[in-house]
Parts: structure tokens; C-alpha cells; sequence
């Protein structure tokens, strides 16, 4: 934490603290010795509840009597409703309401999944599980884009500290899960512990974030606010290349990690426990990669090492591809996933910084794009059905080429001046 703590100035806001020229505008967060840690709990709070969810749903199944349909609308409706609200519900970052939104998102979220873990019904369950994707956009993402707006000129290497805080989140859920069963307990006790946990961490960030004084003019003049920060956002053609290289990355992280069980099952011949294995031993090598960054990542060096990752991994998959043993699939699963570890903190901090007083908006813009994951994820799957899943796979190919492509040999400045115009 270096910079003194301001109000965020919001042009438009009437009642927010302006900044003299030359002064730099920080985040509405107070200088603590504890902040960095409370926000990079949010993201370990927010990827533990949802793997959680993810591997209580056997659990949660039986327990309720699901058919796989319901299964199909509890995974698929929330993302659903999140895509449709997530970016207006980001935009109010950029706006004197924004810290108000964080807490209010945190304590929805919270309450949301107090619900799955009280649900008597599949109505119930499904409302629980709708409520808390926009509620996460609202509390995590938004957390995110303040702790960026602290630590400018540093947002890869934040950003890749607060990625290995949400993949050890992942890590987290299993174990927690299978703890609370070797208890005696059940997924809903590890639903209501975890609902209660988000209440106190909710409350704890909430003392990390000052909330401006709203005025009336502040108020009117909110609509306006969001059209300036959205239109002077879209007039970076830099920031729009890294919004656009960000779902493209997403073919060799989560499409590629979501289809990996499977490929080591089907193709490579391994039992569901071993290609489970194979599954983690890929996280621990991208884990040990997100950590290293966490610790020393220079702006200037991130850009780099992200086109050098991306020049090895296209060398490298299709080595992996092609490998006849499943030992050796397995042996290079580690590097594949040390290899994908720059992109997403590098490419999301270079999104930040072409637009360093508008990080919520960036978050926005970035939600958006990220939909596109999910239709790369179908179109892999239909491929799949036509020619089978290892040439499907050959299609995941096209993320790295992408990013050794269109990737600058450099980082580039921001452009205030363009945002604020």
C-alpha cells in the first residue's frame, strides 16, 4: 500500500472529492497494513464457495431427488442471469455508489448461500443459486477492480496474486467439503459455515472502503456518469484488444481444464481417479506459476513472458496431444499449466491499466467478453461430437497462436486523456 486514500473521483459525481492536477486518484480504500489480504480473501472466499458447490452436488442431488435437468439448470441459469446483469451492475463501480454495491453484493452473497444450505426444495435451491451470481460480480469483481485502481503500475503482478488466492480457493473446496463429512456433517452445515463466513468478511472489507457522501446532484447526475466512463472505455483501441485476446487466452485455461478429465478418461485410457489426478497435478503446475508471479512481476516483463509462454505452449501442446503414453501426458501437465499462469493476470492488468480511473467499467467490459469462454466451450463440445475430442482439442490450439500474434512486443501506456475525454 503506497498511495494516501482518497475518494474515487468520478467526473460527473457531484459530492466526491476532486483531485489537484497532478495528483494521482486512488480507490476508495483506506490505507491498512491488512487490505491486500482482506480483498485477496474475497477472491479465495468466492472460487472456495464455488467449487464447493461444485462437489457437493452429488450430495445435493440425492438429498433433494434431482433429475439431471434440475442439475442442468442450477449450473447453467445462474450464468445465465449473471451474463444478462453482471456488466450494469459493474458500471456502478465507476460511480459514487460503487463501494455501497461491493458490501451490498457481499451481504446478498452471503445470504444466498445461507438459502442453498436452509433449501428444502429445488425452487429454493435454484433461487439461491440465481442470487448469487450477479451478487459475486457485485462483491468479488468489484473488489477486484478497487485493489487494481490501489496498486497502479503493479496490476499484473496483482492480479496474478489474486488469481493464485482463487485457485488456492479451488483447491480449498474439496477438502472442506470432505471434512465436514468425516465430521458426521453435511453439505448443508459446509453451506451455512460458508454463509456465515461471507457475513464476517463482508463486514471486514466494509471497514476497508469509505463510502462518499451522496448528494442529490450526485444522484441525477449517475446516468450520465455511466454513459462518459462506458463511452471513453470503448474509445481505447488498446483496451479493446485485451478485451478481446482475454476469451481467446480462456481456450487453454478453462476450456481446456474443463475438458481435461475427460480426454485423460476417454483418449488416454485412465480410470476416473487417475484423470482426476491428472486434472490437479495441471492446477498445482499453474498454482506454482501464479505464486511465482505474486511474488516479482514487473509490468514490462509480464508482457514478455506472456508472448514467450504462449510461443512454448504452442510448441508444447500439441506434444501433449500427440504423446502415446498417458504417463507422459501426465508429466506435462504441470508445465502446460505453468506455461497458462501469466495469461489471465497479465492480460486483465493490461486491461486496467490502458484505463487506470476506470477499473470498474474495464471489469464490465471484460465480463462481457468473457461470455465468449462459454461458447468456445459448446463449440469445442459440437466439434467433439462430429470428429472426436482429440481433434476438437487440436482447435484449443488457436489461444496461444492468438496471443503470440496480437500481443505487443510491449506494454503500452495508459491513455488518460482518451478516457477522460
Amino acid at each position: 500500500m503506497t498511495s494516501p486514500s482518497h475518494p474515487v473521483d468520478h467526473p460527473g459525481g457531484a459530492g466526491v472529492t476532486k483531485h489537484s492536477p497532478g495528483t494521482r486518484p486512488s480507490p476508495a480504500v483506506r490505507r491498512l497494513p491488512l487490505g491486500l489480504a482482506v480483498f485477496l480473501l474475497v477472491e479465495l472466499y468466492d472460487e472456495l464457495g464455488y467449487s464447493l458447490a461444485t462437489v457437493a452436488l452429488p450430495f445435493v442431488r440425492n438429498d433433494l431427488g434431482l433429475t439431471y435437468g434440475q442439475v442442468g439448470l442450477l449450473l447453467g441459469l445462474p450464468i445465465l442471469v449473471a451474463t444478462l446483469i453482471e456488466p450494469f451492475v459493474l458500471l456502478l463501480g465507476d460511480t459514487p455508489v460503487g463501494t455501497r454495491v461491493v458490501v451490498a453484493g457481499g451481504m446478498v452473497l452471503a445470504a444466498a448461500t445461507l438459502l442453498a444450505g436452509l433449501s428444502s426444495t429445488f425452487a429454493l435451491l435454484l433461487a439461491a443459486f440465481i442470487l448469487t451470481a450477479p451478487a459475486s460480480g457485485a462483491f468479488v469483481s468489484l473488489s477486484q477492480a478497487l485493489l487494481i485502481a490501489r496498486h497502479r503500475q503493479r496490476e499484473s503482478q496483482t492480479m496474478a496474486r489474486w488469481t493464485a488466492a482463487g485457485t488456492i480457493g479451488d483447491l480449498l473446496g474439496p477438502a472442506v467439503l470432505g471434512a465436514f463429512v468425516l465430521a458426521g456433517q453435511t453439505w448443508r452445515q459446509a453451506f451455512l459455515t460458508l454463509g456465515a463466513a461471507g457475513l464476517g468478511l463482508t463486514i471486514v472489507l466494509a471497514r476497508h472502503l469509505s463510502f462518499p457522501r451522496l448528494t442529490r446532484g450526485a444522484a441525477a447526475g449517475l446516468a450520465a456518469t455511466l454513459r462518459e466512463n462506458l463511452r471513453g472505455a470503448l474509445r481505447l483501441r488498446r483496451l479493446r484488444r485485451w478485451v478481446l485476446l482475454l476469451p481467446l487466452s480462456d481456450l487453454m485455461l478453462d476450456v481446456f481444464f474443463g475438458y481435461l478429465p475427460l480426454f485423460l478418461a476417454d483418449i488416454a485410457s485412465l480410470p476416473p481417479a487417475s484423470a482426476a489426478l491428472g486434472a490437479t497435478l495441471w492446477l498445482v503446475g499453474f498454482l506454482a506459476g501464479q505464486v511465482f508471479l505474486g511474488r516479482s512481476l514487473p509490468r514490462p516483463a509480464g508482457v514478455r513472458l506472456l508472448r514467450w509462454s504462449a510461443a512454448a505452449t504452442v510448441l508444447l501442446y500439441p506434444v501433449w496431444l500427440l504423446a502415446p503414453a498417458a504417463t507422459m501426458k501426465l508429466l506435462l501437465l504441470p508445465p502446460l499449466g505453468l506455461l497458462a499462469s501469466p495469461w489471465y493476470p497479465v492480460l486483465q492488468g493490461e486491461a486496467y491499466a490502458t484505463a487506470p480511473d476506470r477499473t470498474a467499467t474495464v471489469a464490465a467490459l471484460t465480463s462481457v467478453s468473457s461470455s465468449l469462454g462459454g461458447v468456445f466451450a459448446v463449440a469445442v463440445g459440437a466439434a467433439a461430437a462430429r470428429v472426436g475430442l482429440p481433434a476438437a482439442m487440436t482447435l484449443l490450439a488457436i489461444g496461444p497462436l492468438a496471443l503470440l500474434l496480437f500481443t505487443p512486443s510491449a506494454p503500452e501506456a495508459s491513455d488518460a486523456a482518451a478516457v477522460q475525454s
